[in-house]
């Protein structure tokens, strides 16, 4: 298990992911308009993966829209790493 932490905007990004040589085999998903609960947990029924990403608590029970930076950057990283776990936290300036 590999361990990366990327910064986007005010918050850092810790991955926790298997690989980084995931190649996306789908189109881009799109950000789905709900309201942010503590955390998600996703579950990829055809490989057995559970994903969980984990927000601070700044960010709890907000309005997510299909703009929002936070959710896409996810999408991204998705994209990229085979992740098991994300946690964000609000960067200490």
């Amino acid at each position: 298990m590999n361990i990366k932490t990327i910064q986007f905007g005010k918050y850092n990004f810790r991955i926790f992911y298997k690989s980084k040589t995931l190649v996306c085999k789908y189109p881009r998903e799109v950000v789905s308009e709900r309201i942010r609960c503590p955390g998600r947990i996703l579950f990829d029924h055809n490989n057995q993966i559970v994903r969980e990403i984990i927000y601070p608590p700044e960010l709890w029970f907000k309005d997510v829209y299909l703009d929002d930076p936070i959710d896409n950057f996810i999408i991204d990283l998705s994209n990229e790493y085979d992740f098991t776990k994300i946690e964000i936290e609000k960067k200490i300036i």
